[in-house]
């Protein structure tokens, strides 16, 4: 059986449990990622070095990078429903999630890391709201 290693309070984790919802594929969650586990304790790191949620273990198979996984999980049980066998179709998949990890990720950013991780530094009011700003951008113009 797979296991999915993450919380379910982040966007990564929840694209990867969608997909293997969709695919019916039965999966075992473990609470990981902060403030629930620290994925950055040895045990983790082991799994994944940069101590990043989610992590997929598919029979002794260890894969991180929720697109990397979409990709898997879409290959090993999707018949195409995901990831389509026709090369136009498949790249324009692939083109969008390259888009949402390089494109629609990055400046939400800062915002994140000051209002929903609380991380210390995170504080100034004028990236916050460039933070938001940038990211809603990106999704009008995506």
């Amino acid at each position: 059986m797979l296991k999915v290693l993450g919380r379910v309070t982040s966007i990564n984790v929840r694209k990867v449990l969608w997909a293997a919802d969709e695919l019916g594929l039965p999966y075992e969650r473990e609470d990981w990622g902060l403030p629930l586990r620290d994925p950055k304790v040895p045990e983790f790191l082991a799994l994944n070095p940069n101590g990043q949620i989610p992590v997929l273990i598919d029979d002794g198979f260890v894969l991180w990078e929720s697109n990397a996984i979409l990709i898997y999980l879409a290959e090993k049980a999707g018949d195409g429903r995901l990831l389509p066998s026709r090369l136009q179709e498949r790249a324009r998949v692939l083109q969008w999630l390259g888009w949402q990890a390089s494109e629609l990720n990055p400046p939400w950013g800062y915002a994140v890391n000051a209002l929903i991780r609380k991380t210390p530094g995170y504080d100034d009011p004028e990236q916050i709201t460039a933070s938001l700003r940038a990211w809603a951008f990106r999704c009008i113009a995506g």
